[in-house]
């Protein structure tokens, strides 16, 4: 991987001034195009978030600044920022405040049921998220249930001996028999305990389908599980549900303890304040704005579609151009403003009532947005041909680092590390991340249908690297857990050493080491098994790093060794490298100056040799090594 770099404090000063001297904007399309970046990323800039080394290398000299070492901010970066529980929120989330300050004051009074509904993408899981991180304390237990996890149970009993367990109850056999004793028994634990539970997608458990709406449970049992909850005199816990479509069977005598909430899309002032979030012009002077009221006005705000179309217009050719991105694409957005205005005329003439919005208008919301994201993903194929590529392959071969991962699907088309970080900032830039997401569900949706268990395992295997890819790491898990089942079923070693593997590297990220151990044993004892010698090599490297952090140093260099003399016989050179990079890092930890330069010389020969990124770090490593030791 490229080396990525942000700007100091003092270094954001200088280039403040430097722009302020050429009469730029924060954000002007001019400098994105001379930089060859986009406005997000010339927005991470300002924001100091770490972007790839060219890029942070352009932005300062298209304002005549060469000297942008001095720019740089060498700290190490915080790790207060990282999420391990909540997802859907990022740094794009926007308004919704005083929703959530008036739906945080009602369940704090005798709200014992949420209900958040709106249609895929308007923000309902984001929204509970915001919700759970505002009401969570030291003394309420927080636990997520996602339907749309089809390897789990879905049926009432099965979900109440799930959550029953994972909250220390001892269940029995004759317990599991009796669906009437497991509920009576979640009911007392709800009532009796101070649980947040949020449960996502609760369309999937419903009669019906997107396309003609839905209804009743599917098991009956879970309307007796609600209306139990509510009809108790008194209940500690609260419970959030997020769904496309309202349950019939909830009650409407215990109206007191439960809330429904519509979630529309964004206002219109939230909608430009989520297109500055993007980075883009939207000042009250600003020629961008009657355009971008339009753009927020033809989606209804919907937060996805709008994310999509700001990725659109901040990306090359456009760089922040919003009247040539209007230019060129306009015509698209007069045809969705005719459109819903139709579908909301026919509403209206075919009915007394005013939910039109919710029928008709929500199923042509829908439509608007697939035709959004269809046009989006032609244009990509168009003009960033190893972006879509990325987007849409699905990978077999996983290797060691995260973003490698997700880069390695492009190796097949003969790209270099270049071109690869290229393709990937594409996704970044047009917040595409969500929509690989929505490419892999649709793609498991149909090999689900035609029973092609093998391609559904590659499809879970792909979402898994997605949400590795951008940390979502509990999400991950899902996926590769999904893809390891399959696999065994299908007794494929390979993968099932690689998802091993990758559930390692994901344990280790998040700090839980011993875990990570029992998984990088298990992907080296399956490798060893196939002879896959690259396997071996990567399982020993991710084990000697979780060795490392749990301070056994002596067996944590035997195993990078050991991996290293694998990757030498391979003529595996690029891994080589990023061993004794390791080995330089880990010397240097135990303050063995004199090895950790050996090491990293070692590093900085053969990574030069190949041409790859991994130059520049060895490079600043060997600066920092030698500043030490003198």
């Amino acid at each position: 991987m490229a080396a990525s770099l942000r700007a100091s404090e003092s270094g954001l000063e200088i280039v403040d001034r430097a722009r302020r001297k050429k009469g730029l904007e924060k954000q002007a399309s001019s400098w994105c195009g001379d930089a060859q970046t986009s406005v997000a990323t010339l927005k991470r800039f300002w924001r100091r978030k770490p972007i790839e080394q060219p890029v942070f290398v352009n932005i300062c000299k298209a304002v005549e600044l060469d000297n942008w070492e001095d720019l740089v901010d060498n700290s190490p970066l915080s790790q207060t920022d990282s999420r391990t529980e909540f997802f859907a929120c990022d740094d794009a989330w926007v308004g919704r405040k005083d929703l959530i300050s008036e739906l945080a004051q009602k369940v704090q009074g005798s709200c014992r049921l949420l209900i958040l509904l709106g249609i895929a993408g308007i923000g309902k899981t984001a929204l509970a998220e915001r919700l759970a991180v505002e009401l969570q304390d030291d003394d309420r237990k927080f636990h997520q249930e996602n339907f749309e996890n089809q390897q789990q149970a879905s049926d009432f009993a099965s979900v109440a001996i799930r959550w029953l367990e994972k909250w220390g109850e001892r269940i029995t056999p004759d317990d599991r028999k009796d669906t009437q004793r497991l509920l009576n028994q979640l009911v007392k634990r709800l009532r009796s305990n101070r649980y947040l539970v949020v449960i996502d997608s609760l369309e999937l458990i419903l009669k019906g389908n997107e396309e003609t709406g839905w209804n009743g449970f599917q098991d009956q049992w879970w309307a007796k599980f609600f209306e139990s909850v509510l009809a108790v005199e008194s209940c500690q816990s609260l419970i959030i549900v997020t769904s496309q479509d309202l349950p019939e069977q909830i009650p409407a005598r215990y109206k007191n303890f439960w809330y429904c909430q519509e979630l529309r899309g964004l206002t219109a002032s939230e909608q430009l304040a989520l297109f500055d979030q993007t980075g883009l012009e939207v000042e009250i002077d600003s020629p961008n704005k009657p355009y971008l009221e339009r753009i927020g006005a033809a989606y209804e705000g919907h937060p996805l579609a709008l994310r999509v179309i700001a990725g659109e217009i901040g990306s090359q050719p456009f760089y922040g151009n919003v009247a040539g991105y209007w230019h060129k694409y306009g015509h698209e957005i007069e045809e969705v403003e005719k459109a819903i205005e139709e579908a909301k005329t026919k509403g209206i003439t075919a009915s007394a009532d005013d939910n039109w919005r919710l029928d008709r208008s929500t199923r042509e919301l829908r439509k608007n947005v697939r035709f959004r994201l269809e046009k989006t993903f032609e244009r990509l194929k168009n003009d960033v041909l190893n972006a879509y590529r990325l987007l849409c392959e699905a990978s077999v071969y996983r290797c060691a680092v995260p973003e490698e991962f997700w880069l390695s699907h492009l190796e097949d088309w003969d790209c270099d590390d270049q071109k690869q970080e290229l393709a990937l900032d594409a996704l970044r830039d047009r917040f595409l991340y969500d929509q690989a997401i929505s490419y892999y569900k649709e793609s498991l949706s149909k090999m689900l249908k035609i029973g092609y268990s093998l391609g559904v395992g590659k499809v879970h295997g792909s979402m898994g690297n997605t949400y590795l890819a951008i940390r979502e790491y509990e999400r991950a898990i899902s996926c590769y857990e999904k893809c390891l089942v399959i696999s065994r079923e299908t007794n494929n070693q390979e993968t099932i050493g690689s998802i091993l593997g990758n559930l390692g590297n994901i344990y280790f990220a998040l700090g839980k080491y011993d875990i990570a151990i029992d998984y990088a044993e298990q992907h080296f004892i399956i490798a060893e098994k196939i002879g896959n010698l690259q396997g071996i090599g990567i399982a020993l490297t991710n084990w000697g790093n979780a060795l490392f952090k749990l301070g056994h140093h002596l067996e944590a260099h035997k195993k990078f060794l050991r991996a290293g003399k694998i990757f030498i016989q391979i003529g595996d050179v690029r891994s080589e490298a990023l061993i004794f990079y390791n080995l330089a890092m880990f010397q240097a930890d135990l303050d063995n100056l004199p090895l950790a330069i050996e090491s990293c010389d070692r590093a900085l020969s053969i990574a030069t040799e190949l041409g790859i990124p991994l130059a520049k770090e060895c490079q600043e490593l060997k600066k920092k090594l030698l500043r030490e030791e003198t």
